[in-house]
């Protein structure tokens, strides 16, 4: 029987087709408990992927405070570094794909909001380096923790 895909999980195949990439899904691995949505070889390594959907209703929005856009994609990092925490070692490459299917919190297409929830709120930094003063001059864009 094969198991059922998700919308991205079946977006994510057409994708590895289109670019000839072989690959299996949900592949076991003895010792190892969880397994991992796709496992495919890419110049003699192993690479996993795991393949998390934003549904539409999830988290929908409430009437009140701007909700924090990190949340949602946090989330989703946090349950696929779960699922991959057996499988850091060299032999394995482990990535996220993440697939939004209409969830209006969710803004996957602004790159400051995907890094920002990997690296650390997106922010600014003006602070004159040698003295800690303000300095509107030496603005830049940095992240400023709680990533993952």
């Amino acid at each position: 029987m094969i198991p059922s895909r998700t919308e991205g999980e079946q977006l994510f195949e057409k994708y590895l087709d289109s670019q000839g990439i072989p690959f299996e899904f949900e592949k076991e691995y003895v010792g190892k408990s969880k397994r991992p949505d796709y496992t495919i070889k890419w110049n003699e390594k192993v690479c996993l992927f795991d393949v998390k959907d934003f549904e539409q209703s999830d988290h929908p929005l409430e009437a009140g405070p701007v909700p924090e856009v990190y949340s949602l994609i946090r989330e989703k990092i946090d349950k696929a570094r779960e699922k991959f925490r057996e499988y850091k070692d060299e032999h394995f490459c482990c990535s996220l794909v993440l697939y939004n299917r209409g969830n209006p919190r969710v803004l996957l297409r602004t790159p400051e909001i995907v890094l920002g929830a990997m690296y650390g709120n997106s922010g600014w930094d003006f602070r004159n380096p040698v003295t800690g003063e303000r300095d509107f001059s030496r603005t830049r864009t940095t992240f400023m923790g709680a990533g993952r």
